[in-house]
């Protein structure tokens, strides 16, 4: 058995145009994040066979970037590259789903310190 996998963008949006749907008719139109880094990994590092190095992300720093990819087309930083894109939308959409789980991981510090 392969462990390939194709995956259709057209659907992976339209997937999560319904979650974001489903977020605001359940009444989720903000979340305090009082814990503004996160643990990720780098993209090119989430398939390793070895265990990939932890990197600090920050949330401020995920909807900067992304507010001025969309805001300047024209930046290398856009389109040209999704991949940035993608990572920080992932990392916004990591403290979405940690927010609606338990609204007590979005405060502190990572690694326990306190904020």
């Amino acid at each position: 058995m392969s462990d390939r996998q194709t995956i259709s963008v057209r659907e992976v949006r339209k997937i999560a145009l319904a979650v974001f749907d489903k977020l605001a008719a359940s009444g989720i139109e903000t979340i305090e994040v009082g814990r503004a880094t996160y643990w990720s990994v780098f993209p090119t590092d989430i398939f390793s066979a070895e265990k990939p190095d932890l990197v600090v992300s920050d949330i401020a720093d995920d909807l900067g970037d992304l507010r001025d990819e969309i805001g300047d087309p024209e930046s290398p930083l856009s389109l040209g590259l999704p991949w940035h894109a993608l990572h920080h939308l992932a990392g916004i959409c990591s403290a979405l789903a940690a927010a609606t789980i338990e609204p007590s991981l979005s405060e502190g510090q990572v690694g326990g310190e306190a904020s």
